[in-house]
């Protein structure tokens, strides 16, 4: 599963099983 978070205009995408 791909997960996004985005903070401060932000935005970084990381993968989570």
């Amino acid at each position: 599963m791909v997960q996004h978070e985005c903070v401060h205009g932000k935005c970084q995408t990381f993968s989570e099983a």
